[in-house]
């Protein structure tokens, strides 16, 4: 899968993950702005270190690295993703199956309940 093809599917299952589900506790501007510290503390709700994110979300394992560091920016999708996954309580198997994504061989995790 290509990364523009990963990219647009990351915004299908956001979109879908989100549409399904009507009280969403934070609006989308707040979930949209993920700092660095965010960025760790939602991969430690999920089990996921930054490789395995990477792996996940489609991105280089140093751009994942960068988003942790505070090097670069998340991007709104990724945050987006991420949010409504720990709301939800899905670790990324369960968010790539609710996709209808073929199941990589990564090892993710399931939110923390």
């Amino acid at each position: 899968m290509t990364a523009s093809n990963m990219g647009k599917a990351i915004n299908s299952l956001a979109s879908f993950i989100f549409s399904s589900f009507s009280r969403y506790p934070r609006s989308p501007s707040t979930v949209a702005r993920m700092d660095a510290n965010q960025y760790r503390t939602a991969l430690r709700a999920l089990r996921l270190n930054q490789t395995t994110a990477a792996r996940f979300l489609g991105v280089a394992v140093s751009t994942s690295h960068n988003y942790a560091q505070g090097k670069s920016p998340v991007p709104e999708q990724i945050a987006m993703l991420l949010s409504v996954m720990i709301h939800l309580k899905i670790g990324p198997i369960e968010a790539r199956e609710t996709a209808g994504l073929p199941i990589d061989d990564y090892r993710g995790g399931r939110a923390k309940e």
